[in-house]
């Protein structure tokens, strides 16, 4: 029985009638109630004030602390589901959509161990642990030391694999760890055109464009500027790989054999360093690393045309103007001192011009 102090109208309600007095509800039959009465169990009670055993939907029913918990213990930001699991056969397992910020955010807040923020999996061979989808569909890694992406360390076979929807495929350390191809290009499945493997041997099954370089020394007095020609005097340990540093300074003298090339731009050697542009009037100072063009169309070379005017074709040396190349005029001193031929053109005076670098 459930006791209330208040009047109510029993004319709905049967065996009571209306009156006064203390009034009683039968709650282990069918009883109609009407008007609104409210339910308290008391501020002094640490159990719900009542249950309801049915299967049908209450509409209209306050559920705060019908069962214990106030509505605001089910607020988004202030509840978890660690460690459940949910099942079935819809498209989503879990969809969140939130209007501003981030839909799903995954937080592992272990600072030891191998832990995952958020961890997707798929078992059909046709599926994919994480798909993105979006107007802009971009995956941005971010982290202390910068952003990784990488294989999952605790499996033998460790390849890594970027495939785009024109079966141009990106294969990383695909060879089960053996000297093999570290790094490949496909163009379809089986296709192969690019590939450098782990000793940084690079192979190609097409043309290429552009000039070449090599890592060298300034050990010259001198700065060294982009178009400078320098000549070799010897060489220093290697940066890269087996491959030998170029000691080099800037040339100065007419039909120098020695000639290693033009100066392209600054070398910044170790991790975090690497190739740097030469703004104008900015040079490559003495024990300073740099890269020195060594085979190819190059864009600047400085030249001095006091020698005789430069035209497309020309054969290039070193000039008596430090730095400078010149028109070969004598071809039996220009054999082993030439640095290239010129794809421009100048009547006097110094000046740059683009250079097709070939040493002979």
């Amino acid at each position: 029985m459930a006791r209330s102090d208040h009047n109510h109208d029993h004319g709905a309600l049967s065996g009571l009638g209306d009156d006064d007095h203390t009034q009683y509800f039968h709650l282990s039959q069918d009883e109609t109630v009407t008007g609104r009465p409210a339910f308290n169990g008391g501020t002094s009670y640490f159990t719900p004030p009542f249950t309801v055993d049915s299967n049908y939907r209450v509409s209209s029913l306050n559920a705060d602390l019908l069962d214990g918990q106030h509505a605001s213990a089910f607020a988004g930001a202030s509840h978890g589901h660690f460690g459940q699991t949910w099942s079935g056969s819809a498209a989503y397992g879990l969809r969140v959509d939130n209007a501003s910020g981030s839909g799903l955010y995954g937080y592992a807040t272990a600072n030891s161990g191998t832990t995952y923020g958020v961890y997707g999996r798929s078992d059909s061979s046709d599926g994919y642990g994480g798909y993105f989808d979006g107007a802009n569909a971009d995956i941005i890694l971010a982290g202390l030391d910068g952003g990784h992406l990488r294989s999952d360390p605790n499996l033998s076979y460790s390849g890594l694999y970027f495939y785009s929807h024109d079966d141009v495929e990106v294969h990383l350390d695909d060879d089960d760890d053996n000297p093999g191809a570290s790094f490949a290009i496909y163009n379809g499945e089986d296709s192969m055109v690019f590939q450098v493997d782990e000793d940084g041997n690079m192979t190609a099954s097409g043309s290429k464009a552009g000039y070449v370089v090599d890592i060298a020394r300034n050990v010259g007095p001198q700065p060294l500027y982009a178009g400078d020609v320098v000549v070799i005097v010897g060489f220093s340990s290697p940066l890269l790989g087996q491959i030998p540093v170029m000691e080099v300074r800037k040339a100065e003298g007419a039909y120098l054999t020695g000639v290693g090339g033009v100066v392209n731009q600054r070398y910044v050697p170790g991790e975090g360093g690497g190739f740097e542009d030469l703004a104008e009037g900015e040079g490559v100072a003495p024990a300073q690393h740099l890269s020195v063009v060594t085979l190819g169309a190059f864009q600047t070379i400085r030249v001095d045309a006091s020698y005789g005017p430069i035209q497309p074709g020309d054969l290039l040396v070193s000039s008596p103007t430090p730095g400078h190349a010149m028109k070969a005029v004598d071809r039996l001193q220009a054999i082993g001192a030439i640095v290239g031929k010129a794809l421009g053109s100048l009547d006097e005076g110094v000046g740059l011009i683009p250079v097709l670098i070939m040493l002979q």
